[in-house]
């Protein structure tokens, strides 16, 4: 009977828990790194053999060094952008979470994932999977 009731409770918690902000390795202040975006993008695209591919990603890369500097800050509800000068909130909810992976639904109705990698995490810009933004932690 112990046994039975400690897993419930454990059941309840991890439902609590998946339905509450964003997991400790998403959240805190990010800077994009624009040589590894760069880097990977470019080795994702060479690898791929795709030509529209290729031609869409070295497009992406020539911009990059414009978004040099950006932020996001991802607080427990909010995710907070500041690219060029111009800062940008929208709240958030979890849908999906992993060790390894997390899947928002944005106010704007946007659905956003970020994927960790190391110490960094990547996410894409919505509706477009085909270039990895990277991020590195500055907290």
């Amino acid at each position: 009977m112990n046994r039975t009731r400690t897993l419930l409770l454990l059941a309840v918690a991890l439902a609590l828990a998946a339905c509450s902000g964003a997991p400790s390795w998403l959240q805190g202040n990010w800077t994009l790194d624009v040589d590894r975006t760069s880097e990977v993008n470019k080795k994702d695209a060479a690898a791929s053999n795709n030509a529209v591919l290729n031609a869409g990603v070295n497009m992406g890369v020539m911009f990059l060094p414009a978004l040099a500097g950006s932020t996001v800050k991802i607080t427990d509800k909010d995710i907070i952008t500041n690219i060029r000068g111009e800062e940008k909130y929208v709240s958030y909810e979890v849908m999906t979470s992993t060790a390894l992976e997390v899947d928002v639904k944005k106010s704007d109705g946007t659905i956003q994932h970020f994927y960790r990698d190391g110490d960094d995490i990547y996410t894409f810009v919505p509706g477009n999977e085909a270039f990895k933004f990277y991020l590195k932690r500055t907290n």
